[in-house]
């Protein structure tokens, strides 16, 4: 069983399935990401830069909107990213 995944190639967020520690390696077919903070079992990482204002993506579609800059590897979750639920168009 993996111990991590992205659900759709569009993702930008991947799901852990262990307590991520800092430089704990995610390999997805070319794109090598390193974790850089704790993240809990379950929760996301980002597999890429995220700037204020960014798009989150998990599922193949928009999830919300990142609050602030986190580097690839960062954990996302409720205090840096905030739903875009209701949002029109998005």
């Amino acid at each position: 069983m993996n111990r991590y995944f992205r659900l759709n190639d569009s993702d930008n967020v991947a799901v852990v399935l262990f307590d991520a520690q800092p430089g704990d390696k995610l390999d997805f077919e070319g794109l090598h990401v390193t974790v850089t903070e704790p993240v809990p079992y379950g929760h996301k990482v980002a597999l890429c830069d995220f700037h204020t204002g960014d798009i989150v993506y998990k599922y193949g579609y928009s999830i919300g909107r990142c609050t602030r800059d986190t580097p690839q590897g960062g954990w996302m979750h409720v205090h840096n990213i905030v739903s875009c639920r209701g949002e029109a168009g998005k």
